[in-house]
């Protein structure tokens, strides 16, 4: 799995006074967490029978109004603190069985094995001389068949990190003639050697993806653990906000939540909770600039006016909201209040229809008596403004469809590409993709815009007609 860990010494901070039950987990030092991509500042160290690894990096997204996807970044921590303190003087390495009539050795070899290596013997075959196994009588040809009883699916990785965090082990290995035969079964008990080990800061750390750390995150503590770390960092202090009618919510800044496949950082993002004395509720996670973009918390639309840090640019001390008010003549003009914004396709979608909600609810108990009131000349304006807007707003609707048209069509030749390249074994060809803010639904909604402004033409082209009689 880890090659480069075959021939080397598996560490670990301390010995543990008793056997940990795994998997288990602390709060990573924080001189640890900052090897990770983006400088974290905080992160669990998670223990497992496969190994030692490093959680940090925890982000949200939001999938729809009540669902919600968290990921980490997972580095498995290698030499040399990815292991225990136990020493038996050789690190094992794996020997597939072979078929007959491969053969090229004894009888033995026909089965799988483990064999010993050590850094005295440039990683080859041996032992460390005045190790244990050495004082044991344990020898290059002896042919390992298990390690109390288990064989770890012939994992090299898992074998060696079960060998240097145990402090006694039984040994079932074949003597393997020198010519021909079936081999002589050996049973060995040996008592490992523990060593002191350095601290965090010489720790190496390899990011991946690990079916140790997959089993453990089922775990719901793990993540409260996490969290929890998370938010004891002063760039990740949760601010509590007021709103309007007692109601709270919580913002978080997460400068490290975003990052890319390419391992380069990007710009924080901020998380939006909804706060109840029973629960709080991700509403939104938001990449910064945050400036112009739109939340909803409990039920009410607000626009972002900016957030201001600390002196010392690390600590959140204010977010300043705006409750949004629906601007009737804007988008009477047909303008839409998300059209500079770069929110998301899901908050645009809410947003454009609560404006639709707002411009009806004004159609039916504002507009007659605006009607009634109004002169010759500012039912002219009216009529002309409505009649522009619907000309812009169809403008938008052909736009967003013919973009959402051209999207689909490089999509679809990025797989045929992406297929080509499978087939003749090359690389696929990357693409660089942008946040998603257009949708066929954000299409639909604007298209109901253009319709209830349609109703509201007719009644005020009806007003202009009996005003000029």
């Amino acid at each position: 799995m880890f090659p480069a860990l075959l021939c080397t010494l598996l560490l670990q901070t301390t010995p543990p006074a008793q056997p940990m039950t795994l998997p288990s987990w602390t709060t990573a030092p924080p001189v640890l967490a900052a090897k990770a991509i983006g400088n974290p500042g905080y992160g669990l160290l998670l223990d497992t029978e496969g190994g030692r690894f490093l959680l940090t990096n925890l982000r949200y997204d939001l999938l729809n109004e009540n669902q919600f996807s968290r990921t980490i970044r997972t580095y498995v921590i290698l030499e040399p603190g990815g292991g225990g303190p136990y020493r038996y003087g050789f690190n094992l390495r794996y020997h597939a069985k072979v078929t007959p009539e491969k053969r090229e050795h004894p009888d033995c070899e026909y089965a799988d094995f483990f064999y010993p290596v050590s850094k005295e013997h440039g990683g080859l075959l041996g032992l460390e001389p005045g190790s244990p196994a050495d004082k044991a009588g344990f020898t290059r040809r002896y042919y390992i068949l298990d390690i109390d009883g288990k064989t770890f699916g012939w994992n090299e990785w898992l074998a060696n990190y079960y060998l240097s965090t145990h402090a006694s082990v039984v040994i079932h290995a074949t003597k393997c003639p020198l010519f021909f035969g079936s081999g002589s079964p050996l049973t060995f008990k040996l008592e490992g050697n523990m060593v002191a080990l350095p601290g965090p800061e010489e720790w190496v750390i390899k990011l991946g993806s690990f079916a140790e750390v997959d089993r453990a995150v089922k775990d719901e503590a793990l993540w409260t653990a996490l969290v929890a770390a998370k938010e004891a960092t002063p760039e990740c202090t949760p601010l509590r906000l007021a709103l309007e009618d007692g109601k709270s919510a919580l913002v978080l800044r997460n400068p490290w939540g975003n990052v890319l496949e390419d391992n380069k950082s990007t710009s924080p993002l901020f998380e939006f909770w909804e706060s109840t004395a029973t629960q709080n509720k991700l509403i939104a996670s938001v990449p910064t600039p945050i400036e112009g973009q739109f939340v909803k918390l409990h039920g009410r639309w607000y626009r972002i006016q900016g957030a201001r840090l600390g002196p010392d640019s690390r600590k959140l001390e204010a977010v300043n909201l705006e409750a949004w008010t629906p601007d009737v003549p804007a988008l009477l003009a047909g303008r839409c209040p998300t059209q500079t914004g770069t929110a998301k396709a899901l908050d645009r979608e809410g947003i454009e229809q609560a404006a639709n909600q707002a411009l009806l609810a004004w159609k039916t108990r504002t507009l007659p008596d605006q009607l009634a009131a109004q002169s010759r000349g500012s039912a002219e304006d009216l009529v002309l403004s409505i009649e522009q807007g619907l000309l812009a707003l169809d403008l938008d609707v052909k736009g967003i469809r013919t973009r959402l048209d051209a999207a689909a069509r490089a999509e679809a030749e990025r797989k045929a590409q992406a297929e080509l390249a499978t087939k003749t074994g090359q690389l696929a060809p990357r693409v660089q993709t942008g946040p998603v803010t257009e949708s066929e639904r954000l299409a639909d909604l604007l298209e109901q815009r253009k319709a209830i402004l349609m109703a509201i033409l007719g009644s005020a082209k009806q007003s202009l007609s009996n005003l000029r009689r």
